[in-house]
């Protein structure tokens, strides 16, 4: 009988404000669950999207992934050990958000008008 697809976590984005990590221009957002991106694709998304909107002076400028896709088994002395698949977090990359003034429209001027007396 084939294995039944495991559904992503629901994203908690409350727990996720104590898992962030900034250091500079750099942040690390905690993520820790079993499995490949690929499964997770909207959380990872999310999460994304929540620091965006958390951090509103910040442009994100990229984002990677943390992961061991492959399992590997090894001997730790005498015991068989394996590692699975797993999602360790997000790294995220950013900078400063430059504000740009706005700018009166043509037609508007700006210049004070005297009367004469």
């Amino acid at each position: 009988m084939p294995k039944k697809a495991k559904k992503p976590a629901i994203v908690d984005m409350k727990s996720q404000a104590n898992k962030v990590t900034t250091i500079g221009n750099h942040s690390y957002l905690e993520i820790d669950q079993e499995g490949r991106p690929k499964e997770i694709v909207e959380k990872i998304l999310k999460l994304i999207d929540w620091f965006e909107n958390n951090h509103p002076m910040l442009e994100v400028t990229g984002w990677k992934i943390e992961k061991q896709q492959t399992t590997i088994k090894y001997y730790d002395g005498c015991n068989l050990r394996v590692a699975r698949d797993w999602i360790f977090g997000l790294w995220i990359d950013h900078k400063p958000k430059i504000l740009t003034s706005v700018r009166p429209s043509a037609n508007v001027s700006t210049r004070r008008s005297r009367k004469k007396t």
